[in-house]
């Protein structure tokens, strides 16, 4: 039994009848671990309790498996990050659906916002110079809970109005969940419509965010590449550029080159590149061909990964570049930063 504030009806998730999950390694019991969870995000305790009202309990799971690709209609929350989880499951017509849960305020009460955010504008001066986003993240808590005690903000709303001063002023708005979640490749906005992804695990999904109009789309893109420092107008149509975690973005401005409106693609690179290793044990390559690269870098001959749009080429060539002498000096010229080396005597340049 979990208990609501005062006022608040309280929720058991804890009643006997959940089963474990016979196709995957998560689970539908509540355990003590996903209590905890709970208890400190309301927002996701409300729609679990929802979901079990509905008779549609998820599969709880932690971290996912590739052994969950075999599941043909899966319906599981994970998390990427606290306060952000993800649920995947199917719709009535059995097409796989991609739901962030966030705490996100509800709309009459987003006026907040604008009050919040007009202060902090107010009180940040030069002594305000963040070095990084943990930085940035230090002064905006501060702020807000000066904000807090000067506008009067109910406590309960705390939690919320963080998230969404975060997702406008340091993360990715919208896009916050996509970009935390380790499991997409890529995230795809094609327009007025929901925003798609490819999840590693279970292909292309459809997410239950989008754009409901083309200033709307419009307005996002703008704001997203002037954060990251490649403004799109009309003269410059088309941006290729890197997020501040390393992602690869695509933007493309405008009605006059796309007939659909400004569309965006995401490629989303892991922090920590992939093995050779790793790549055989997934049929990427064999050991012979992994023998042979490692016997053509070390003779110093040249190689060259060639393929279509993402079939593994970065992939490849970050992991085989394991193979190059540590004491080597080695020199990477980019249009967008994607190469991630493991050697210390490198000079990463850009074009």
């Amino acid at each position: 039994m979990i208990e609501h504030e005062e006022g608040h009806t309280p929720i058991c998730l804890t009643s006997p009848g959940f089963i474990k999950c016979d196709t995957c390694t998560a689970q539908r019991e509540i355990t003590e671990e996903w209590l905890k969870i709970l208890e400190r995000n309301r927002h996701l305790l409300e729609y679990i309790s929802k979901l079990k009202a509905q008779g549609r309990m998820p599969c709880l799971a932690k971290t996912l498996s590739r052994d969950m690709a075999k599941i043909r209609f899966p319906n599981l929350i994970y998390p990427v990050g606290d306060p952000v989880y993800i649920h995947i499951y199917p719709r009535e017509d059995f097409v796989l659906m991609y739901h962030p849960i966030e705490p996100r305020l509800p709309p009459e009460e987003r006026v907040i916002v604008n009050k919040v955010e007009s202060y902090i504008m107010k009180m940040i001066d030069e002594k305000y110079i963040p070095r990084n986003i943990k930085e940035k993240e230090e002064i905006l808590d501060k702020l807000l809970e000066d904000a807090i005690r000067r506008l009067r903000i109910d406590r309960n709303l705390y939690d919320m109005l963080k998230y969404e001063l975060y997702c406008n002023l340091i993360g990715m708005g919208i896009l916050e969940p996509f970009i935390r979640d380790p499991y997409l490749e890529d995230i795809s906005i094609s327009g007025i419509g929901p925003i798609f992804v490819h999840h590693k695990i279970f292909g292309l999904l459809e997410s239950t965010v989008g754009f409901r109009s083309y200033d709307e789309v419009d307005k996002f893109i703008i704001r997203l590449s002037e954060r990251i420092g490649k403004p799109v107008s009309i003269r410059r149509a088309i941006v290729d550029a890197t997020l501040p975690d390393g992602s690869r973005v695509n933007i493309v401005y405008g009605k006059d080159i796309s007939l659909r409106g400004s569309n965006l693609t995401i490629r989303k690179f892991p922090s920590k590149p992939m093995s050779i290793i790793e790549l055989i044990k997934l049929g990427t390559l064999n050991s012979t061909i992994a023998a042979y690269l490692w016997m053509a870098l070390e003779n110093g001959l040249s190689i060259f990964f060639v393929g279509s749009t993402a079939s593994g080429k970065t992939t490849n060539l970050n992991a085989s570049t394991t193979f190059i002498n540590p004491n080597w000096k080695i020199v990477s010229i980019e249009e967008v930063a994607e190469v991630v080396l493991p050697h210390p005597n490198w000079i990463r340049e850009v074009v």
